[in-house]
């Protein structure tokens, strides 16, 4: 059948192919957005000139999407405004009966594609000045001023968040913001 054929177009056909137009005749009467192949009209007429039911609509073939359009829009909707940060939040929070990897699948296919997050370490404006202030104190310092003091390593301890790689969604050319997540 031909991609976006309306009924009413189905009825047009038919009823001009049982008066005995050609398929050339059918075509320049029927301008539309598609131009129709003598194969589509083909096959229009055998499938809907008996039946006369131009509503008709035969079943799909395949197997139907676990995610609807709705679905992606909202799933996308999500990645966006970061509350959920990756596939495996998606199927966790709000697709529990989707896997993880047609999750991804999805988001592959509306154009997305998966980068290491990048974080920054949080820093209140409080902390930020006294840093700021600090470092400006000891601007004018020499290298005796700095052999007396005393450095030790340095240990992390992770309060919030993840210490590997943690994911994000976005798309190819999208600022490296979109992926930023501060470490609180």
């Amino acid at each position: 059948m031909a991609p976006n054929t309306t009924p009413t177009k189905r009825a047009k056909i038919c009823t001009m192919r049982a008066a005995g137009y050609s398929n050339d005749e059918i075509r320049a009467a029927l301008t539309g957005r598609h131009d129709l192949s003598d194969h589509q009209i083909y096959r229009i007429v055998k499938r809907y000139a008996e039946k006369e039911n131009y509503y008709e609509v035969m079943p799909r073939t395949g197997r139907p999407h676990k995610l609807t359009p709705r679905d992606t829009r909202i799933a996308l909707r999500h990645l966006s405004n970061t509350t959920a940060h990756d596939a495996s939040d998606l199927q966790r929070v709000y697709f529990p009966d989707v896997s993880v990897q047609t999750i991804k699948r999805t988001l592959r296919a509306e154009g997305l594609e998966a980068h290491i997050r990048r974080t920054v370490p949080f820093i209140s404006h409080k902390n930020l000045h006294v840093r700021k202030t600090w470092a400006e104190e000891r601007l004018e310092w020499t290298v005796s001023n700095w052999r007396a003091v005393n450095f030790s390593d340095e240990s992390i301890f992770h309060v919030f968040g993840s210490d590997g790689m943690e994911w994000c969604w976005r798309k190819p050319g999208s600022g490296w913001t979109h992926g930023l997540q501060r470490r609180r």
